[in-house]
């Protein structure tokens, strides 16, 4: 599968408001669950899935994830500005991907034309 994002598309100073007041456990947790989210386009609505990406106890899980669950702006561990940032990566990359399929037919055809000539 290819990866929705490489980058974590957070502003230093907005990711540190953003985990500032959370214990050390749950920093680790949401930093995992913040870099599935950008490379997968994604979260499940399945907390023992979820434990597993925060790689904590599901017991561990069910503590944390009322204040985990705060930091992300929509429900159902929806990220509107990671999206956006994933739909704009997709287009630059469709972009480029047309571009490289024209070139290459531009030189394959150029090419073929001159060796009939």
């Amino acid at each position: 599968m290819k990866h929705k994002l490489i980058i974590l598309p957070i502003p230093l100073p907005r990711w540190l408001e953003l985990i500032e007041t959370l214990t050390l456990a749950e920093r680790s947790a949401f930093t995992y669950l913040v870099a599935v989210y950008c490379r997968d386009g994604f979260l499940p609505n399945d907390d023992k899935v979820l434990a597993q990406i925060a790689r904590v106890s599901l017991r561990g899980w069910l503590k944390m994830r009322p204040r985990l669950a705060l930091k992300f702006p929509c429900e159902g561990w929806r990220w509107p500005e990671i999206d956006a940032t994933i739909v704009r990566r997709e287009k630059i990359s469709g972009k480029r991907s047309d571009a490289g399929a024209k070139g290459n037919f531009i030189r394959l055809h150029g090419m073929h034309n001159k060796r009939r000539a």
